[in-house]
């Protein structure tokens, strides 16, 4: 186990030569990925050990100029570690994807009044953009639906992994390639040990929206030693994260998976996935 601090800075075009010579002044080139030219130009992000003295002298340099610093956490596991784990937070280390544009229909009669938590598609899950590239899996942007290639969700059906159902999804103009996977199984709530940043933006109605993670200390999943015997190869968090209050659809369910569904996104070497382990008291 690592720990890693994650930043992301804009520097700006106009930013270029100057952040180029502090980059390089304090060997930092190496371990950054820095935009010099296009649209991106001046974007930069690094991951370093949270205890490399090249973090503080990055954050200083951003904060010299009156910038606030947009830095996460990172908590890295060896592979055996991982494999030490019976259940796992499922992590999607990409872009994401665009949100279901106008024609998406919703089912809103199981969500919440206020803050939209509970809707549910119906399908297809329609996305305006194609970014899919030769990604396996990915998911949206704010919901984090979740959109699989056909062969790999014919993969999982035949694995007989339980709990995740798919229905037809439009992606940009492609309609036979992608399916949507709908995780059918949800949890009840956290232990109250969990460590995680509960009702930052409080929905009054159901009180179960706005959670977030931690960005500056690690983020702990607990539940109790019970809720293992209802937990299935693909599982949701009770819990709701993210900003709610811009779309009215509630944010994200965290997905929670089983060891035997780890290894088999291993198996079909599925890329841009993180795992954290699940704790139970």
């Amino acid at each position: 186990m690592k720990d890693f601090i994650f930043i992301t800075h804009h520097f700006g075009k106009e930013g270029v030569p100057q952040a180029e010579k502090f980059l390089q002044e304090n060997d930092l080139t190496s371990v950054v990925n820095f935009e010099n030219d296009g649209i991106l130009a001046g974007y930069c992000s690094l991951r370093l050990p949270k205890d490399d003295i090249r973090l503080k002298i990055f954050i200083q340099e951003i904060e010299k100029n009156g910038k606030k610093v947009q830095a996460r956490f990172d908590r890295v596991y060896t592979p055996k570690e991982l494999n030490s784990f019976d259940y796992l937070v499922l992590i999607i280390r990409t872009a994401r994807l665009e949100n279901p544009g106008r024609n998406q229909k919703y089912d809103f009669s199981e969500a919440c009044s206020e803050c939209g938590a509970g809707v549910n598609l119906i399908p297809p899950l329609d996305l305006p953009l194609n970014s899919m590239g030769k990604k396996l899996v990915d998911c949206t942007a704010h919901n984090e639906w979740l959109v699989f290639r056909k062969e790999l969700a014919d993969k999982i059906i035949n694995a007989n992994l339980k709990d995740i159902s798919f229905y037809p999804a439009k992606v940009g103009k492609n309609e036979r390639d992608y399916l949507w996977g709908k995780i059918e199984n949800i949890l009840p709530k956290l232990h109250t040990t969990s460590e995680i940043i509960y009702n930052y933006t409080k929905c009054d109605t159901c009180m179960n929206s706005g959670n977030y993670d931690y960005y500056d200390r690690p983020n702990t999943h607990v539940y109790s030693l019970t809720t293992k015997s209802i937990m299935k190869d693909f599982n949701l968090t009770h819990e709701f994260f993210g900003d709610w209050k811009s779309s009215k659809l509630g944010g994200n369910r965290k997905i929670i998976i089983s060891q035997a569904t780890r290894q088999f996104l291993l198996k079909e070497k599925v890329k841009h996935l993180d795992y954290e382990p699940i704790e139970f008291t």
